[in-house]
């Protein structure tokens, strides 16, 4: 009695119970498998798992790009000196001060950060992950879920640049609460729209295009900043992070 229509119902709800896209398509692998043998023995007529919609990870393939490209030292200080008054100047220096994923950052919140310690607790991440509908829409939600793999969870030390950056970041992010009043959501986040929701993924690989080609440098993938940030470390003789 199984069709396609039971298995691809089942993957929607996991993905509204915050499954990572890679959690549908392993399962929808090993049932694949199953499902195959129980073709070939004449038990049922197709395989389903062939015939579903799965899954699509907003930022996978970026991360999963196996160029490495990192900022000279010289566009990286050109491309913070060029962040002045941009709204999401403190993540992008953090990103480049502690080699978190976009999705780490966009997850992050304050009692992740210690200010007096100078470090940042990655416990969690979000990605922008989509669904099908019967009719065959195809949807996009965010869903947060633990970082990438165990030693993902970990605790960097910040660089006294990205305090500063987070401290005046805190302070315009206490002016839209206020400004908002009833309308802002108190999630803790500390990068956020200004009505305290999860910023899109989409938009913020936007953002930083932009703010790339505003600095009048040649674009690089956000994962970028991650790989700068390792190089910088490489440079410095310093031991590399956790978690790629």
């Amino acid at each position: 009695a199984l069709r396609a229509t039971d298995l691809q119902s089942y993957y929607n709800v996991l993905v509204e119970k915050g499954s990572s896209p890679n959690v549908v398509k392993t399962l929808n692998k090993h049932l694949k498998t199953c499902l195959g043998e129980a073709v070939k023995q004449g038990i049922i007529v197709r395989n389903y798992c062939t015939l579903v919609t799965l899954p699509k990870g907003e930022n996978k393939a970026e991360e999963d790009d196996d160029t490495i490209c990192v900022f000279s030292v010289e566009e990286q200080k050109q491309f913070i000196s060029s962040l002045d008054k941009h709204r999401n100047r403190a993540l992008f220096i953090l990103a480049l001060g502690s080699g978190l994923r976009l999705g780490e950052l966009l997850g992050l919140k304050w009692s992740d950060i210690d200010m007096e310690g100078m470090t940042v607790s990655v416990n969690r991440a979000i990605s922008q992950v989509s669904k099908v509908t019967k009719d065959g829409t195809r949807t996009w939600s965010i869903i947060e879920h633990p970082p990438k793999t165990k030693s993902s969870i970990r605790t960097v030390p910040l660089p006294a640049p990205a305090i500063t950056a987070l401290k005046k970041h805190r302070v315009m992010q206490d002016k839209e609460i206020l400004k908002n009043g009833d309308l802002y959501l108190k999630n803790n986040l500390v990068f956020c729209t200004d009505l305290g929701t999860y910023i899109d993924i989409r938009n913020m690989t936007r953002s930083y295009a932009r703010a790339l080609a505003n600095a009048r440098l040649p674009h690089k993938k956000f994962h970028s900043l991650r790989h700068t940030y390792a190089t910088r470390l490489f440079e410095n003789n310093v031991p590399g992070i956790n978690g790629t």
